[in-house]
């Protein structure tokens, strides 16, 4: 994880997903309990955003076994960030097609 970085947090005592971004290193806290020693310093940007607002699709990838992943499937990086900024999941943008003759297929075409 980097400072930056978007993170998801879906809430187990709610129907919610907290989603924040990392403002600090990762440091270890020998002080705390076995559970709590890997710390990181989150801004929590949003912390009741309703399970409801996020299609299934991606709420499958947020239920991944792993404590720390990247979603990458289905646009969720991108679905993730939209659902920081508006509190609801858009779902998938479709893949524009790509062209490949005809006077529009220079490079950098779907950049438009």
């Amino acid at each position: 994880m980097r400072v930056g970085d978007l993170v998801v947090l879906p809430l187990k005592t709610a129907s919610q997903i907290a989603l924040g971004t990392v403002v600090g290193p990762y440091w270890y806290n020998k002080d705390a309990g076995p559970s709590w020693r890997h710390v990181v310093s989150v801004d929590w940007k949003r912390t009741d955003v309703p399970r409801t607002a996020v299609k299934q699709d991606l709420l499958y990838s947020l239920g991944s076994a792993l404590s720390i992943c990247t979603i990458t499937r289905n646009d969720g990086a991108w679905r993730l960030h939209q659902l920081l900024l508006t509190g609801r999941d858009p779902a998938a943008r479709r893949e524009r097609p790509v062209v490949t003759d005809g006077p529009d297929s220079a490079e950098g075409v779907g950049d438009r």
